[in-house]
């Protein structure tokens, strides 16, 4: 009796490596990277702001629109996928952010765009909130 309960400890702590491992390497995220974002919507005034740390798409007039690239570059030996989430008041204007594959030691423009479409009923104001982007390793049939 005592050697099966040995046996299936350690077939037991085995499962739990191997799940460990798999986990680590093929599920988990790799990294997530959070921007700061902003968008004012104006009665006149078309404008655009220049800033490294935060998405800013600047000012926008009701039917107008703003459109940022974002450079992504795959430091890993193998595929990633990048996905954004959107939160906030700005989640509104928000068009949907493309799941982006990237192979192995490449960059890649993810295009983000907002807009203030014709039948919503938006307030002029600032609207504010944040990208996550989160870049996790591809399934091995997605590159």
């Amino acid at each position: 009796m005592k050697h099966i309960v040995i046996i299936l400890s350690i077939l037991s702590f085995l499962v739990l490596i191997v799940s460990s491992f798999y986990y680590f390497n093929f599920i988990s995220d790799v990294r997530q990277v959070s921007y700061p974002a902003s968008v004012v919507l104006s009665r006149d005034v078309n404008g655009f702001d220049i800033n490294g740390t935060a998405l800013t798409f600047g000012s926008i007039v009701p039917l107008g629109s703003s459109r940022r690239q974002i450079l992504v570059t795959n430091p890993y030996p193998y595929p990633i996928l990048v996905s954004g989430e959107v939160s906030g008041s700005i989640k509104q204007l928000f068009s949907h952010i493309p799941v982006t594959v990237i192979p192995s030691f490449n960059e890649t423009h993810i295009p983000l765009s907002v807009s203030a479409a014709i039948d919503s009923n938006l307030s002029f104001g600032s609207y504010n909130g944040t990208v996550v982007f989160t870049l996790r390793r591809a399934p091995k049939n997605s590159g």
